[in-house]
Parts: C-alpha cells; structure tokens; sequence
C-alpha cells in the first residue's frame, strides 16, 4: 500500500465528489433500496424520531470461556429488539441492528407515540421474559436502556458497488436526533428511558395519547392515575429538556393499553 499516495487520491476523489453535492427534502423516510449510491444526492427529513436501545453490561459478555453463553444472550436481545422494531403493528421506517442494540426511526404525526410504545414493549419483555431466560444460564442481569429525540436528518448511501455479492456500502443516517437518542440512551439508568421535551409534548399534548403513554393505569397508588414520567431539567450533551421514564406494560392493563392506542393512533391516522 503507497500509505500518501492513498490518502491523496482518496481525498482528492471526495473533493470532487462534494463540489457536486445536492440536498433534496423529503416528505417520508426513503427506504434503503431507494437511497442509490452513485449519486452525490443527499436526502434531508424533517421531524424524524429516533429510538435508540442498548444491552447494558455488555462488556460482561466479553469472556472468551462462555462464548456460547454470549452467544446466546446475543441472539435473545438482538433477535428480540429486531422483530419488535419491525412488528407491523408499530411500524418502523427504518431499523438498524449493530452489536448489541439498534436504532429505529420514525416519521409521521404519531413518530413519537410510536416509538414510545416500541421502547416501552421491548423494556417490557426483557423485564418479563428475557431476564428470567438469562438468569437461568448465569448469574447476570439482563438490562437494557432508551433514548428518544427528535429532529431533522440526512441520509446518504456511502461505499462501494458489491462485489460478489459482498456488501460493500451502507445507508449513512446523520443528525441531530440520531446522534442524540443514542446519548440519551447512554446516560439513562438500567431498564429506564430518557426522552427529549418535544417527543414528550408530542405525547403529552394529546389528551387520548396522554391518557395511554403519560399516565399510569389504575393499579396501586389507591386506584388512582398518576404521571409516570420524571422531569430532568435541561442537559447540555443534547441541548435539551429531558424526561424519563421507568415502568413498563402493565400485565394486568398493558394488552388493553397498548391496543387502545394503537386503535387511536391508526383511526386518526386514516382521517
């Protein structure tokens, strides 16, 4: 490899690539196959939500003597994680699964109850599924922690034509909510989420939605409803209000929560 003479003609090549730059709005997030690779077109979304969740302790995974067990641990979360993500019934744009979590977006009057509900169903079945499976192979807390933002993104398909089949390119989604979903689920506590202040005035601002996503059921606290979310001031890594929120589903009224929402959300969604 001539080390400088790569490096020239690689810059040298994306120099002229971005004289020709163009940026084009899109309505709706494209889907990978219409994202081409040839061109030097970029496409912009505005008020995209991102919902981004990690395994936490995931280093402790890491041991070369349980490789199966990690294996295993793996496939449940990941393989989990991914076919919520992509039940039709919450309707992802977008799903990406790398390493141990993955990030989702959504686009729509509804993107951000959507992701909620998606986040909020996975915490669940670690909590009540998952969790219990890994315990029984070792002495280890499966947990995992949200983020949800929201904002405007770029998308561009970046890499190679493949060759022989092998993929050579990948769709880049840059931005704001993107970059900050993942912080935030950084930063939250195990099994928590954390969530920018314009995806909880989304959900908050309407009364059926908050009825469903903002308040409690009727279980304990005297049978009365409460505010299961947390306010926590203003964060500088995001630049923004953040709210977090730390129950799941309900197993008494979680299938009646969730499909009464999800009625809403699809009625008002055809109007």
């Amino acid at each position: 490899m001539d080390l400088f003479g790569t490096i020239s003609e690689v810059s040298n090549k994306q120099k002229k690539r971005i004289e020709t730059i163009e940026v084009n709005t899109l309505e709706k997030i494209p889907k990978e196959n219409d994202i081409n690779l040839e061109t030097d077109r970029w496409f912009r979304i505005e008020d995209v939500v991102s919902l981004y969740i990690d395994m936490t302790g995931s280093t402790h995974l890491s041991n070369e003597k349980h490789a199966k067990t990690c294996a295993k641990v793996l496939q449940l979360f990941t393989g989990a994680l991914s076919e919520i993500l992509r039940h039709e019934d919450l309707q992802a744009d977008f799903v990406d699964i790398k390493g141990d979590g993955g990030f989702a977006l959504w686009k729509g009057k509804y993107a951000s109850a959507r992701a909620l509900i998606a986040s909020v169903t996975f915490r669940t079945a670690v909590v009540l599924e998952l969790k219990p499976i890994v315990k029984t192979m070792f002495d280890w807390q499966l947990m995992s922690h949200c983020g949800i933002a929201k904002g405007d993104v770029l998308a561009k398909r970046i890499g190679t034509r493949d060759n022989r089949k092998v993929k050579r390119n990948w769709v880049v989604w840059a931005g704001k909510p993107v970059n900050n979903s993942c912080k935030l689920s950084d930063k939250a506590e195990p099994n928590t989420l954390l969530v920018t202040k314009d995806v909880y005035k989304d959900i908050e601002k309407d009364t059926e939605l908050s009825n469903y996503l903002i308040m409690s059921c009727v279980c304990g606290n005297n049978g009365t409803k409460e505010n299961l979310w947390e306010y926590l001031q203003y964060n500088e890594d995001v630049a923004a209000e953040i709210y977090k929120l730390s129950s799941f589903w309900c197993e008494i009224h979680g299938n009646e929560y969730i499909n009464n929402v999800l009625e809403y959300i699809n009625e008002n969604e055809k109007s």
